[in-house]
């Protein structure tokens, strides 16, 4: 997902306490007063041990 004009898109994937990847998309639309976040939690990795 790539920022376009008039469209803000920032994103984070790492969650440091845990270590495991974490998703998380904001996503702002110029002259709307209104924000979109998008969880994905579908990324962390399966560990066995």
């Amino acid at each position: 997902m790539r920022s376009q004009p008039g469209i803000e898109v920032a994103s984070e994937a790492t969650n440091a306490e845990t270590g495991l990847l974490n998703q998380l998309i904001m996503i702002h639309t110029q002259g709307s007063d209104q924000n979109l976040a998008i969880a994905d939690r579908t990324l962390n990795p399966t560990t066995t041990g």
